[in-house]
């Protein structure tokens, strides 16, 4: 049985928030690529890699993790555990990004976490619209159910054999 969703509302915000912060993740690699072609420490690159690093952790904590739960995503999408995750991994890569100006060694950490945020959030973004949809049809299943315009033909059927019985 497919569970809905509590606030449909809140789950498609979330949704496109969720595909916002997965485009900005792409921006990032963008901006990695452009200091990383010119290595000098103060870069403009590099300011604005930091800069919207900053930007997206705060809208991944402060919005799109209680956005997750406020949506009430069915259990089984597994949509607020990965979400709380993905703001953990967010909050990590942000300080090793602004550690590694002390010490470059972290960058060995730092880029494959980016790169797993990156997963985690391409991963979140399909995850809620496909938990959208499945919402949107187990509904408009369960309205045919109740006015019984079920499609299903073995359904039919068994109405029809309960009404000729009656």
């Amino acid at each position: 049985m497919v569970e809905t969703i509590g606030r449909p509302l809140l789950a498609r915000l979330f949704a496109s928030v969720m595909s916002l912060v997965t485009l900005v993740v792409i921006l990032q690699g963008v901006l990695f690529g452009g200091f990383y072609r010119n290595l000098s420490p103060d870069s403009t690159w590099m300011d604005v890699h930091s800069l919207v690093g900053i930007i997206t952790v705060a809208v991944v904590v402060l919005v799109l993790a209680p956005l997750s739960y406020l949506a009430r995503f069915p259990r089984n999408t597994y949509i607020t555990v990965l979400t709380f995750a993905l703001a953990v991994a967010w909050i990590l890569t942000y300080e090793m990004g602004r550690a590694i100006e002390d010490e470059r060694s972290l960058a060995i950490a730092h880029i494959p976490l980016a790169l797993a945020v990156f997963g985690l959030s391409g991963h979140l973004t399909g995850r809620s619209y496909l938990a959208i949809r499945r919402s949107r049809q187990a509904a408009a299943a369960a309205s045919q159910v109740r006015s019984g315009e079920s499609e299903d033909p073995a359904a039919q059927a068994t109405e029809v054999s309960r009404n000729t019985e009656a």
